[in-house]
């Protein structure tokens, strides 16, 4: 189906500033690396769900079957990938073990932690050895025809190898400008990009990692402080017109410039936001101080990290020679947005911890752009509904926090304290969050019940016809 033909409506307001002089040599239209075939990008797709299935599996043979098994592996996974070798999977070689005291906190003594971890490479490395075999025989695809569900007007389905994809109208829309405007192919071609897109972003799903920073908050940097690029986005999360993201090779069609780690400004104010995973945060600030170092021109970049005050790569950020100013913002006075909001009715949920934005700058940067705090703290109040969601904070799941408290059973012991004023602040929380920004949607839990009474019709059918 041609793209040009499709309608959608409520469309995402798409901010494209004027771009600055000193980006004009990055914003050439063609891609960081080349975009894979969607035959080959169903292929690495399969293979991934295999390999985030191999550390649960892994567990469940030491009679451990963890929630967390699944961010447990997003934190190895983002440790280790090698994006010169492929943008998601893993190889299972030369991989560090950066999960120790995730596993430690599961009873794991240091040698079983040491056994599991070199059962899992050797699964990671046959794994990867199946897809390379696989790919070696894979057949190049004819024009590929994706079926574009339209039935529900508030998510769009896109079907292609018996696999679905989902995609609210706005996001969609605001893919056929992106599209339109950065990619050098026919229209005709939107649908396959857009599926290989969501392809890519659905395979990552469900990482927990990275929590975006709601549009007010940027639109406000952008006005106050000329910002006009995000450094970590994706095409599916973005609000400027421009932006590096994680995957050059597919997001390239969408406005991406690559990855952040590859761009080299000279000038500007730019945003950076990374995942919130220890390694690419120091990653982040040691090429962010690396840029400030390597320029007289005015440049400058606001940081926006969970308050890990305790991890390395908080403290890095903090000695920075070129921090001019830091800000906290407090767990319960603010939102993020879903990175799965493209996929969603509803987009933000409440801050899981406190975040801190930090000004980097040279000192042409700072005499440039200020170090204005308000328009961001307003900002972060949030701008729609709400999807409150139970886990864990971020630094619970990375090890950044140690949990105090001792065994003792006695009712006043420190543990059980620590446990009711953990409910207490959780109830708090939730009073807050519900006065700031309402509840979830009625209309949404009238679907979700007619669905679920729909599925029992269907079902008591079919034993009737057994």
């Amino acid at each position: 189906m041609n793209a040009s033909t499709t309608t959608t409506s409520s469309a995402l307001t798409l901010a494209i500033p004027t771009q600055t002089p000193s980006l004009s040599s990055h914003l050439s239209s063609s891609h960081p690396q080349p975009p894979p075939s969607l035959s080959h990008e169903l292929l690495r797709y399969r293979t991934f769900e295999l390999q985030k299935k191999l550390l649960p599996t892994l567990l469940s043979q030491y009679n451990t079957s963890p929630k967390q098994a699944p961010m447990i592996f997003s934190r190895y996974h983002f440790s280790n990938i090698k994006p010169e070798i492929d943008p998601i999977l893993l190889t299972g070689e030369n991989e560090q073990n950066c999960i120790s005291s995730e596993l430690q906190k599961l009873d794991f003594k240091p040698k079983k932690v040491t056994k599991l971890m070199r059962d899992l490479r050797t699964l990671l490395s046959k794994n990867y050895r199946t897809y390379l075999s696989n790919l070696k025989r894979l057949q190049p695809s004819s024009f590929a025809k994706i079926k574009l569900d339209t039935s529900d007007p508030s998510l769009l389905k896109l079907t292609y190898g018996g696999i679905t994809q989902r995609i609210n109208p706005p996001h969609f829309h605001r893919l056929q400008i992106q599209h339109g405007l950065y990619s050098n192919k026919d229209s005709s071609m939107f649908l396959v990009d857009v599926f290989t897109l969501l392809l890519r972003y659905d395979a990552l799903s469900g990482t927990g990692f990275q929590a975006a920073v709601p549009s007010p908050v940027l639109d406000n940097m952008h006005e106050q402080g000329d910002v006009r690029m995000e450094c970590f986005a994706s095409p599916l999360n973005h609000r400027f017109g421009r932006f590096c993201s994680a995957f050059g090779d597919v997001d390239g069609d969408f406005g991406s410039l690559g990855s952040f780690f590859e761009f080299r400004p000279t000038e500007g104010n730019f945003e950076a936001n990374p995942p919130f995973v220890p390694s690419v945060i120091t990653r982040m600030i040691t090429h962010i101080n690396t840029l400030l170092t390597s320029t007289s021109s005015p440049l400058s970049f606001i940081i926006i990290v969970p308050e890990w005050k305790s991890d390395p790569c908080w403290l890095k950020i903090n000695e920075s020679e070129f921090l001019k100013k830091r800000i906290t913002v407090k767990q319960k006075d603010h939102v993020y947005q879903e990175g799965s909001a493209y996929r969603r009715r509803e987009s933000f949920r409440i801050a899981s911890f406190d975040t801190t934005v930090f000004w980097c700058q040279n000192e042409e940067g700072g005499r440039a752009y200020g170090l204005e705090e308000e328009g961001i703290l307003r900002g972060f109040k949030g701008n729609g509904s709400i999807v409150p969601l139970e886990s864990k904070s971020e630094a619970e799941v990375t090890g950044t926090e140690k949990k105090s408290g001792s065994s003792d059973p006695h009712p006043n012991s420190q543990q059980q304290q620590q446990k009711k004023k953990k409910e207490k602040k959780r109830k708090a929380t939730s009073s807050n969050f519900e006065a700031l920004l309402g509840s979830a949607s009625k209309k949404e839990k009238k679907e979700k019940k007619e669905k679920k009474e729909k599925k029992e019709k269907k079902e008591k059918k079919v034993k009737k016809l057994k």
